[in-house]
């Protein structure tokens, strides 16, 4: 069995653990659906979740480099995406994520750090999938 992931975040640290294998293959088809194949390019990469977190984060600044990457992602959240649905798969990645030794209380927790949420989102993502996306996480 998988180990659980330690994800850390100023001030924040974020045990990620592993989902059943009925949420992972539908939180997979929904993101290879919304996505297509183009967001696993985002997991094979090292600063993926920087690149993510960018497009997030006020107070980021986005090198050349990231600016490809991330405007597909934006083109594609913007065009692809019901908010709704959205919100919905969010709170489902993060559902199970403990914080600090306690529960993640997605709606407080994350007021006014949408950066984080989606720094934190790539993390729980690369955990469940980096055994198939070419991850760095630890594998079986």
């Amino acid at each position: 069995m998988k180990e659980p992931t330690r994800y850390t975040k100023g001030k924040n640290t974020y045990i990620i653990g592993s989902w059943g294998v009925d949420k992972s293959l539908e939180i997979f088809v929904w993101l290879t659906k919304t996505f297509g194949e183009g967001f696993v390019s985002i997991f094979m990469s090292e600063d993926g979740g920087e690149t993510v977190g960018k497009l997030f984060d006020e107070d980021s600044k986005v090198g050349d480099t990231d600016s490809a990457v991330i405007e597909e992602f934006a083109r594609k959240i913007i065009d692809r995406l019901d908010p709704k649905e959205y919100t919905s798969y969010a709170r489902q990645i993060c559902m199970g994520v403990k914080v600090n030794g306690g529960d993640l209380d997605f709606n407080e927790h994350f007021r006014g750090r949408i950066g984080e949420l989606h720094f934190l989102m790539f993390h729980v993502l690369r955990h469940q999938y980096g055994d198939f996306l070419g991850g760095s996480e630890s594998e079986d």
